[in-house]
């Protein structure tokens, strides 16, 4: 599926891989990009996004799980912007063998002022990962019409204050647009498992 201009309240970015991504931008005039503290990401040279990658007890069937795996793993996530709206999906990382994994979309709970950052796009995928680059290659649910996308992901940072159980923050680049995103992390148990449903992540 491809787009050729500018919907109401939707815009088109190029992802990569000839095709296109369709993502909710009706925040402020264009859509906001950048907001709050990923506006400090680096977007020139994304292998400049990166985290130390350390051993643990946790494994996969090729040795020890990289820590960059684990905190992908630990909890689900929401992943998008803050500009008008809150644009954010959930997304869930899970079952990395040390070649790839599952991942599982899901729109956010109908919160006023929430609209899914991945439109139309709900489901399980797969996933790969670069842990030299901490990145994570997105193959989206069949259904999304979607095509793979890679995020880069700097962990550690602050939660967005709306989210107050969020146990951990990420700056996340998306190239080649450099879309800026942050994430938030929850506990583990959040969320209905794998991802069916869940809670309002600002109470």
């Amino acid at each position: 599926m491809s787009f050729g201009n500018t919907l109401w309240g939707l815009a088109v970015f190029s992802m990569g891989c000839g095709g296109t991504v369709l993502i909710d931008g009706s925040g402020g005039a264009g859509g906001a990009t950048t907001v709050g503290s990923t506006s400090k990401a680096t977007v020139g040279s994304t292998s400049n996004v990166t985290v130390g990658v350390t051993a643990s007890s946790v494994t996969t069937s090729t040795g020890p799980m990289p820590q960059f795996i684990q905190d992908l793993e630990a909890g689900p996530w929401l992943m998008g912007y803050s500009g008008g709206l809150e644009h954010f999906s959930w997304v869930r990382f899970t079952g990395f063998d040390g070649a790839q994994g599952q991942v599982w979309i899901l729109d956010p709970v109908s919160t006023p002022g929430f609209v899914p950052f991945f439109v139309m796009c709900q489901g399980q995928g797969s996933f790969t990962a670069d842990i030299t680059q901490s990145s994570a290659t997105i193959t989206f649910p069949p259904s999304c019409a979607l095509p793979p996308q890679t995020f880069f992901f700097q962990i550690g940072t602050m939660p967005l204050p709306i989210f107050p159980k969020a146990v951990m923050g990420a700056s996340i680049i998306a190239p080649p647009s450099q879309i800026a995103m942050d994430g938030a992390r929850f506990p583990d148990g959040f969320c209905t498992a794998p991802l069916v449903s869940c809670p309002d992540p600002t109470k």
